[in-house]
Formats: C-alpha cells, structure tokens, sequence
C-alpha cells in the first residue's frame, strides 16, 4: 500500500512498502542541480542532476558516471535510381522537412565510375547552390560506395538533398543512390 514518506527534503508520496519509488501516470520527478553528490555508503548509488543540466549517478567507490537516454531518431533512406548517368546530371533527390543528421551514402554502378556530391540546398530556391555534404567529391564504381563520414551532416530543417555529378568514365549505365538520415 502506497504510503507517503519524508526523508532529508525528500517528499515521496508514492514510497511502497516494500522500498521501492512508483510514480503514476502524469507524475514527474524534480531534481535540484548541485555541482556533485557525496559518494554514498557501500552497496548503493545515487542518482542527481549537475548544475550543467545533466543527470549522473556515483556509486560507492566515487565513480561518477553520466546517464544518458537513448534518442529516439526515426532513420530516413531515400533510394535514387539514375540510367545513363552523365556528368552534368544535376537534380534535386529528397526534400527534408525536419532537422536531420546524415548517417551514410551508399552508391554503385553497373561499371565504370561516377563522380558525384550531395548538397543541401535552401527550400524556397533550390536551384541555388548549396553546401556539399563532402568537401571532395566521392566515387561511385561497381563495386560500390559506402559513405558514413561526412564534412556537412547536419541537415537543417525545409532543405532540399541535391545530387550533382562532376564525372563519368568508362560509360556507366546505371546508377543506384541510397541516402541515409536520421530526424533529428
């Protein structure tokens, strides 16, 4: 049976018989930043938020460790399709509402090699240059592209994904794009 229980400035209306803390529906939990908490008796933990905002708990050797939540992104593959790519090929591939990270880029042809970048271009003139997701162009061949670094990969929101080839050798015929990206 529920009871409520006042220990040090801890209110908890919720403390179960049995020691354990259960919060109901639309309850939250308030926690004062401090700069540290003191490293608590042997065989426990505690739990705190820092004055920079962040939660950390500290076992009883003193080891203080930051508590993370794992992002819930929603991962996003745009997959283009290019026959007979050329070198001035140059076309706006996906359109990116929210705020994203680019994960990877992968790319092969059938043979030979193309040439190519990704750019992020503003909304409203998206036949305006824009940044390159990479600094130099990358290639893809028939034994394929795999891309998971980036010099640009964070994609503002209302932007356009923007593929420009720069060169094509050996006379490919097909071209198969996938682009990668998380909302942020």
């Amino acid at each position: 049976m529920p009871r409520s229980n006042t220990v040090d400035s801890l209110v908890t209306p919720y403390l179960t018989g049995d020691g354990s803390l259960s919060l109901g529906d639309d309850t939250s939990l308030e926690l004062r930043e401090m700069s540290a908490a003191a490293t608590p008796r042997s065989g426990s933990v505690v739990v705190y938020a820092k004055s920079d905002g962040r939660l950390y708990a500290k076992d009883d050797a003193g080891l203080e460790s930051y508590l993370t939540v794992a992002p819930q992104f929603r991962t996003v593959s745009r997959v283009i399709y290019i026959e007979d790519p050329t070198a001035t090929d140059e076309f706006p591939i996906a359109y990116v509402p929210d705020a994203a990270t680019m994960v990877a880029v992968r790319a092969v042809t059938d043979v030979g090699s193309v040439d190519f970048n990704i750019e992020i271009r503003a909304k409203l003139t998206p036949d305006v240059a824009g940044t390159n997701v990479w600094s130099t162009d990358k290639q893809a061949t028939s034994s394929g592209l795999e891309q998971t670094g980036f010099d640009s990969a964070s994609i503002g929101p209302d932007v356009w994904l923007h593929y420009s080839a720069s060169a094509v050798s050996s006379s490919p015929t097909k071209l198969w794009i996938s682009l990668e990206y998380t909302i942020d």
